[in-house]
Formats: structure tokens, C-alpha cells, sequence
């Protein structure tokens, strides 16, 4: 049961209309809250040397970043970590570079000062999703850890306006989202 589940996740995650939070609220039946754990902001001339403290070793390298993203030097980034969550613990860990610079000065703001989940902070200047590697699974086809807090899914996926690049996350599934 649990496979099955993880693949009708997957594939709603790969419709680019779809935000990770509107997935998940649909997929839950309930709001999902999101807590901002780490956030902080560099330009891209200064966070090749932080960039790795910042972001787990799983996120991809900045010099991939910066190719997915399409971005120059002294391009304004800002560096998250977000938890995503219904009822009781994280459904997704979740880790996002932004181009800040791509983004308007309303959006700006909300990015700095609040919990708002990424993709809900940009979609009234519309934002979709375009998946920049396949879906990894965390664990050997056909098994599904049965601790709740493993990581069952990854997914990367660029955020775009149009066709300009504004954010690369990287979310991590956890056990628990499948119920």
C-alpha cells in the first residue's frame, strides 16, 4: 500500500502547476504549517565559501546552482530551510535557494519575515514548477521504511516565472506523508 501511495505522490508532484503545499494540503486533507528554520541572505560573490555550512551535502553544489539558476556573480541569494507539516512532525524538509533579485519587493519582504512556504510566497507573481532531476527514492524499489521520520522521496525542482529560473529546492518526503 505504502508503494502505491509514494507513486501517485510522485506523480503529483511532477504537475508543474501544482505547489509542494498544495499537494500536501490535498493530499493530507488538512492546512499545512510551515516553520522557517534557517534563513539567511548572500550575494553570490560571497557564499561560495558558506554555501556548504548552509545547505545539507545532499543539495546540489553551488556551481549546479548557479547553472540551474541561470545566475551571475553579485546575484542576491537567499538560503532556507523550511519544515513543512500536518497534525503531529514534518511531512518534507525542504532546502531553497533563492534568487531574490527575481523576485518583487512584496515577496521580498514576506520571504524575510514570515513562515509563508516558498511556493505560496511567490505564486500571486505566478510561479511553476519544472523538476530538474528525476524523483529519487530514498530506499530500495518496493520498500518503504517504517520509521516515520525516514526520508521516503527527494525531489528537486526549479521554480520558475515564465521562463526565468527564481528558486532551486530541494525536498525531502518523509515517511510520515505516506500515512
Amino acid at each position: 500500500m505504502h508503494v502505491e501511495r509514494l507513486t501517485t505522490l510522485t506523480a503529483l508532484l511532477a504537475d508543474p502547476s501544482r505547489l509542494v503545499t498544495t499537494v500536501l494540503e490535498d493530499w493530507c486533507g488538512t492546512a499545512v504549517r510551515a516553520e522557517v528554520r534557517h534563513r539567511s541572505e548572500e550575494s553570490l560573490a560571497t557564499s561560495a565559501a558558506g554555501f556548504g555550512t548552509v545547505v545539507s551535502a545532499a543539495f546540489p553544489p553551488l556551481a549546479e546552482v548557479v547553472g540551474l539558476l541561470r545566475l551571475s556573480d553579485g546575484a542576491h541569494l537567499q538560503l532556507r530551510e523550511v519544515g513543512l507539516g500536518a497534525g503531529g512532525g514534518d511531512l518534507v524538509r525542504a532546502e531553497a535557494v533563492v534568487a531574490l533579485d527575481r523576485v518583487n519587493t512584496d515577496e521580498v519582504a514576506v520571504l524575510r519575515t514570515s513562515d509563508t512556504p516558498l511556493g505560496l510566497a511567490l505564486s500571486a507573481g505566478g510561479v511553476r514548477r519544472r523538476l530538474a532531476a528525476a524523483p529519487e527514492l530514498a530506499q530500495a524499489r518496493g520498500t518503504v521504511p517504517e520509521t516515520a521520520d525516514a526520508p521516503v522521496l527527494v525531489v528537486t525542482a526549479v521554480l520558475c516565472r515564465e521562463s526565468v529560473p527564481v528558486a532551486l529546492v530541494r525536498e525531502t518526503f518523509l515517511r510520515r506523508t505516506l500515512g
